[in-house]
């Protein structure tokens, strides 16, 4: 295989590294991921924790129906998650609704990439620099790395707020940081750079990624998805009422 075959997306699957091996670790650490944020939030002694959306989302009985709080969740999450419309009036000024959304937009689309990327091509055929799931994962790391050096810029640039910030929180945001970056750097060295330091950056964002997935149900980011599913939660009261 030559440095060329790469796919950069966040699971690249002709590297040194099998696929499957990639998918089992995945498959492993997402779940876990998954138990530890709920554990946290549960930990809060909160009366809403984020799987209460789906909880009303297929309660049986109540009106309206399943299909109504079905279109009304979407239209929650579009507007009030992805489109920031109450997710950034929580953040103090546009800088920092942009390096949280840019995160957040990256994130989902690098994992949308990959996602594509197995359904459509099985066989892991190289894709071309122009293929759009590739584009999508390129941008999106891009993203990632972009909206993660806006945080982290953000905070160094004020004083008072560099001063207030805790090592937890510096933590998260260079490893949202190095991410993206590595994904860039992946993409970028499958283009013809060193196949040894095309692997060597690969593992290493391997690494990455499953510590944020394990890290992320401890640090800001399980307060942050815990505060967006109860903005939707709301809305989708609003706009579908009470399942019961």
């Amino acid at each position: 295989m030559g440095p060329s075959e790469a796919v950069p997306l966040i699971i690249d699957r002709n590297a040194i590294v099998g696929h499957a091996a990639v998918v089992d670790l995945m498959a492993v650490l997402l779940p876990l991921s998954f138990v530890l944020l709920y554990l946290r939030v549960r930990g809060w002694d909160v009366p809403f924790t984020p799987f209460g959306i789906f909880a009303s989302l297929f309660a049986k009985e109540g009106k309206p129906g399943f299909a109504a709080r079905s279109r009304a969740l979407l239209s929650a999450t579009a507007q009030d998650i992805l489109f920031l419309k109450r997710a950034g009036g929580r953040c103090e000024e546009p800088l920092h609704t942009w390096g949280r959304g840019l995160v957040m937009w990256g994130a989902l689309g690098s994992v949308a990439a990959t996602l594509l990327a197995a359904l459509t091509d099985p066989a892991a055929v190289p894709m071309a620099l122009t293929d759009p799931v590739r584009l999508l994962g390129d941008l999106s790391q891009a993203a990632l790395a972009s909206g993660a050096a806006i945080l982290i810029l953000r905070r160094l640039s004020n004083g008072a707020r560099r001063r207030a910030t805790d090592i937890h929180t510096w933590s998260l945001q260079c490893l949202l940081l190095y991410v993206g970056l590595s994904g860039v750097a992946v993409d970028a060295l499958s283009q013809g750079g060193s196949f040894l330091a095309m692997e060597a950056m690969y593992i290493s964002q391997l690494a990455s990624i499953s510590a944020l997935l394990l890290y992320a149900p401890f640090s800001e980011l399980a307060f942050l998805v815990w505060k967006g599913s109860l903005l939707v939660q709301k809305s989708l009261l609003d706009e579908a009422g009470p399942p019961g």
